[in-house]
């Protein structure tokens, strides 16, 4: 891993959290989504069932 120079950021503008590789928040991302599919998909069939 490349080590990020604290010079290279001002500290006003200084990274929130710890830089994590994109493909990491995209699999994180899409984890979270997988696990949100399944109650999505609930919530949207009692819709559709209770819609008249």
């Amino acid at each position: 891993m490349r080590s990020i120079n604290p010079a290279a950021f001002p500290p006003h503008r200084a990274p929130p959290h710890p830089v994590v590789s994109l493909p990491t928040r995209v699999a994180r991302a899409s984890g979270a989504v997988a696990a949100a599919l399944p109650g999505l998909a609930v919530l949207i069939s009692a819709r559709q069932g209770a819609a008249p």
